[in-house]
This record gives C-alpha cells, sequence and structure tokens, in this order.
C-alpha cells in the first residue's frame, strides 16, 4: 500500500520520538532494577513462608489422617481377625470396614487414597479393595523393591498410572505408618497402612495462592527431588545445587530456599526476574504513558506546519511528474520556502525544456534519416535487371531486329531516367509520369516473355495533375508477372487500374495467375525484405512490406494495402490513398 509523503514523515516522527521515549523507559527501568529485585526478594519470601504452612499443613494432615485411621475401631477389629476369616467374610469385613471409613473419616482433597496392610502382606485398597495389586506395585515402584512391612516416613514423589479413578498420569508422594494394637500387657503391630498424596492437587492449591512463582520443588533430607511442578528436573537440580543461600539469584531466576523440620524436606521456589516489573504501580504507568503522548502531540503540533506546507509543494510536484509521464512537457512547477526547493523547481523546469527541444530533434532527425532512405531505396536500380535488359538488347542485334532495338532501348532510357531524376519530390511523381514507367517497363517485358502475358492498363485521366509514391505500381506488377504468371505454363493477363474515387486513388492490379493461399498473402505485408520475390530480377528492389511501409510513412491511418487472393485463381492487390496535388503540403 502506497501512502503520502506526510504520512510517511509523520508515521517516522512518532515511530523515532517512541523509540526515544522507550529508551529512556528501558534506562529507568534498569536503574530501578534493584528496587524491584528487592521488592519481589520481599514478597517471595512472605509466599514461600505460606508455601511452607501448606506443606506442613499437608504433612501433618498426613500424619493425623494415618492416626484417626489407625485408631479407628472397624480397622483395629479388621486387622485383629484378617486371618480367622473366610474369603466371604473378608470380603463383606473390608467392605463393611470401608463403608465405616467414608462415612466417619473426613479426608482433605489432595488425599488421594489410601492403603491398609495386613500383617499377611495383602493390601486393602479404598479404590480397589479386594484387590492385592495396588500393594504389588506400590513396593515395585514406590519403595524399590523394598517390602512395606520395613518403611516408615514418606516416600520419594513417583508417578501412579491411570485408573478407572483418573484419566491421567499423577505425582504421588505416600506416607507409610505402622497400625499397633495397644493391650494392657504389650503393643502390638497389627498392620501398615498407606496415605497417598496427591501433590499436583497440593501445588495447583498453593500456585494459586502465590503467582510469582515458575517452579516450585520439593527436596527430601539428602536434597534429592521429590516433586517438580514444571521444567526439565536436572536443569533445576543444577541450579538448586548451587544455593548457598536463602535466596540467591542464578541465572534469570530468583531462587528461594527454606528447611521444614516437621518433615525434613527443603522447598525450593524459582521465580522470573521478569516477573518484577508486575510490582510497578499501575497508576505509574499510565501517568508516564499519558506524559509521553503528550509530549508526541506538542512536538507534532509545532511541527505539523512547516510539514504541511513542505509536502504541499512535494505533492505539487509529484502532479507535475505524473504530466510529464503522461507526455505534457508544457508542465512547469514553482517551488518556494528554501534555497533547495527552489533548486529543485528550477532544475525541474529545465528538464522538461531539454526533453521537449531533444524530442523534437530526434523526430526531426528520424524524419530526416526516413525519408533520405526512402530517397535512396527509390533511386536504386537493380544490376541484375540492367544485365538482363542489354542482354535482350544483344540478342536483339545479333538477329538484326533494329526497329525493335530501337524500341528496347528507348523504354530502357526512359527507365534509366526516372531512376537518376527525382524531379520536384523525391518521394512523389505525376500520376501519368508513374503510368508511363509501367508502360515503359512493359516494353521491356514484352522482349524477355514473349507471348506469356497480356497487359491492360486503364488510367483515368481525371488522375492528370495529382501525385503518386514514386515506385509502387512498377514492384506490384513486377510480381504479377514473375510470380503470378511466368510460373504457369499457360499465358495469363494483368489487368492494372488508376482511377479517382471522390478524394481518394484507387489502384487495382488484378491478374489470373498462380495465385496464393490468402494466409501467405497476409504474411506479405509483414515479410523481411530477403524474400524470393525480392531477389529474383526486378528494377527496384522494394518488396511487398517495403511498399506498405512506405504508404504507412506517407499516409499513416489515412489509406488502404489489400492482397486478396486464392492458389489457382489469380491474385487481386486494391489500394486507396488519399489525392495529392501538392506534395509540399503533404506533411513529408
Amino acid at each position: 500500500m502506497n501512502h503520502s509523503l506526510k504520512f510517511r514523515i509523520l508515521s517516522r516522527m512518532v515511530l523515532s520520538i517512541s523509540i526515544i521515549f522507550l529508551v529512556l523507559s528501558v534506562s529507568i527501568l534498569f536503574v530501578i532494577s534493584d528496587i524491584l529485585r528487592f521488592s519481589l526478594e520481599s514478597r517471595g519470601k512472605d509466599d514461600m513462608q505460606l508455601l511452607a504452612y501448606y506443606i506442613s499443613d499437608a504433612q501433618e494432615d498426613a500424619e493425623q489422617a494415618s492416626k484417626i485411621l489407625a485408631i479407628n475401631e472397624n480397622v483395629q477389629q479388621f486387622l485383629i481377625r484378617e486371618q480367622k476369616e473366610s474369603v466371604s467374610d473378608e470380603v463383606t469385613s473390608v467392605r463393611s470396614m470401608m463403608s465405616s471409613i467414608e462415612k466417619s473419616v473426613l479426608l482433605h482433597d489432595y488425599v488421594q487414597s489410601f492403603c491398609i496392610v495386613s500383617n499377611s502382606h495383602r493390601g486393602y485398597w479404598n479404590t480397589s479393595p479386594n484387590s492385592n495389586d495396588f500393594l504389588e506395585w506400590f513396593e515395585e515402584h514406590a519403595l524399590g523393591g523394598s517390602s512395606v512391612m520395613d518403611f516408615r516416613g514418606f516416600t520419594d514423589n513417583y508417578t501412579f498410572p491411570v485408573t478407572i479413578n483418573s484419566s491421567q498420569p499423577v505425582q504421588l508422594v505416600s506416607y507409610v505408618c505402622p497400625v499397633t494394637s495397644i493391650t494392657r500387657d504389650h503393643q502390638l503391630t497389627i498392620g501398615r497402612l498407606i496415605i497417598n498424596l496427591n501433590f499436583d492437587q497440593l501445588i495447583y492449591k498453593l500456585k494459586n495462592q502465590s503467582n510469582i512463582f515458575s517452579q516450585i520443588a520439593i527436596l527430601n533430607q539428602d536434597r534429592e527431588l521429590l516433586y517438580l511442578s514444571s521444567g526439565d528436573e536436572s536443569e533445576f537440580m543444577e541450579a538448586a545445587s548451587a544455593i548457598t543461600s536463602n535466596s540467591q539469584k542464578i541465572g534469570g531466576n530468583y531462587y528461594i530456599s527454606q528447611y521444614l523440620p516437621s518433615t525434613g524436606w527443603y522447598l525450593v521456589t524459582a521465580a522470573d526476574m521478569s516477573q518484577s516489573i508486575h510490582f510497578l504501580q499501575g497508576s505509574y504507568v499510565v501517568i508516564g504513558i499519558i506524559i509521553m503522548l503528550f509530549i508526541i502531540l506538542c512536538i507534532l503540533f509545532c511541527l505539523y506546519p512547516l510539514l504541511n506546507k513542505i509536502t504541499a509543494q512535494i505533492g505539487g510536484l509529484s502532479s507535475a511528474i505524473d504530466q510529464v509521464r503522461l507526455g505534457n512537457l508544457d508542465t512547469s512547477v514553482q517551488l518556494t520556502g528554501s534555497s533547495e526547493l527552489t533548486n529543485i523547481s528550477e532544475g525541474f523546469n529545465l528538464m522538461t525544456v531539454s526533453i521537449r527541444e531533444h524530442i523534437r530533434t530526434s523526430i526531426e532527425e528520424t524524419e530526416r534519416s526516413q525519408k533520405l532512405s526512402f530517397e535512396l531505396l527509390v533511386a536504386k536500380i537493380n544490376p541484375h535487371f540492367i544485365y538482363n535488359t542489354l542482354n535482350s538488347i544483344i540478342y536483339l542485334a545479333r538477329k538484326e531486329q533494329c526497329q525493335d532495338i530501337i524500341q528496347m532501348t528507348g523504354a530502357f532510357i526512359y527507365l534509366l531516367q526516372d531512376s537518376i531524376h527525382l524531379g520536384h519530390s523525391p518521394l512523389y511523381a505525376r500520376c501519368e509520369n508513374e503510368a508511363e514507367v509501367i508502360r515503359q517497363y512493359i516494353i521491356i517485358q514484352k522482349y524477355r516473355y514473349r507471348d506469356r502475358f497480356q497487359f491492360h492498363l486503364e488510367f483515368q485521366p481525371e488522375l492528370k495533375g495529382y501525385y503518386i509514391p514514386r515506385n509502387i505500381l512498377q514492384p506490384l506488377v513486377e510480381n504479377s508477372l514473375i510470380h503470378g504468371i511466368c510460373t504457369d505454363d499457360k499465358p495469363g493477363t494483368i489487368t492494372l487500374t488508376m482511377k479517382k474515387q471522390q478524394d481518394l486513388m484507387e489502384i487495382v492490379l488484378l491478374d489470373d495467375g498462380v495465385g496464393m493461399d490468402q494466409e501467405y498473402a497476409d504474411k506479405l505485408l509483414l515479410a523481411s525484405d530477403d524474400t524470393d520475390a525480392d531477389r529474383r530480377a526486378r528494377v527496384r528492389p522494394i518488396g511487398i512490406n517495403n511498399i506498405a511501409g512506405r504508404l504507412n510513412y506517407l499516409f499513416e491511418g489515412r489509406h488502404d494495402f489489400i492482397i486478396k487472393s486464392q492458389a489457382g485463381a489469380g491474385t487481386k492487390i486494391t489500394i486507396h490513398i488519399p489525392l495529392v496535388d501538392d506534395p509540399d503540403k503533404n506533411g513529408k
């Protein structure tokens, strides 16, 4: 899309000013970056305390849930008598126990499930109570092949696969504790309890409380990763291992670490330093934007009148250039206001004057060159024709046909005089003179092609005194004779008619020779000089296309040149040109 010069200048001014203010804003932001980092650190530590509280609360909830389940009367009774029941009684007892727990024990939403393990190493998972699959999977993947009976406390983070109750894998951490039965004499361990915590659910809740942390991780006592909310684990652990204080900037992130004594875990969070921009007060940003827009408008208000004056004059220059492009070379401009604009207008006006003069000179030179080339073309005589004519005269002399020699020599001399003497106009000749040239040419050809053709010339006397372009008739008659009549075995007839039709001259050349296809006839008007017809003997080497070119040069748009032909039926050439009574007034 092309925009006006004024629009482009204004847009670039606005862009430049905006870039300047942007650079200033970035500089100011860099100056206050320390303040923003301090704000991020302070906010991060506050949110870290909140996250630590939630983690500790979750750990306490897990332990509290395990204690409640461990002392539950139904759990105690089931584990004590589990080995004494039949299979059917066991199924009934399991369902009764799970139903009682669901009604009496309130678990948090991040407690994903729990499993009761008997001393006989059989697990009763609340999601699928009568299947031991969970316990087997748990010992293999969560405990690394160890027995649940030998483990107590929190496991590492692990991924639990898809189940009928979960459409996608979840991140879990499990808490394992013993279930004991206390009698008067002693304390007896009757089973194990596994509490599964959904860390994805827990961290989701934590993230809703704090939005500045991009990553939240929990490490165990050995500083091994238990849970990572997002990102690459190896990359995060590499950064976490470099932390030497509770808060530290590493790369583009700000890391905060806190130890949780209740679990022995480490809570590590990462905040993107770019988040510090959010601590800027929104009102300050709005005020800054308003001030920047006000300054831009003031600058534009001051510069607009000058800009409008310059662009208006440049617009006028652009319009003048368009006029010159459309051919109007009389256009001129007048620019004012500065020496540069004045020089541009003077240079433009001088350029248009120079172009007009150059075009005028070029046209005159082209016309002179064209005229000279046509004059040379008209004045030219074919040496091959001269040779044939003189050879015919020698033949007649040997036959002692004196009268024929006199007639043929007279005709030849007339043709030579016509070629050498161009008369008043080098491009035109009187109609009667051109008709006489044809008669003399036919006399010579009659001796060469005896009894091969008949020629009729119909010249209207009203054409006397008018002018016709030189040497357009003889080449046409020669083509009819050489290529139309003499190429056939039978004799033929050529008829040339010249008459006046109102303000036009009509020339019709008709022969009954071999003819040609109409398509080929049309091509003759566009053919080059090097056609077979031009290479054959003739008085002047001017082909059909040269005649068409001369007529177009002399009567552009005011003439007709038509060739109609049919193979075996002859050829008809029709020419209409304006009547010329004074060649000097015809414009050429």
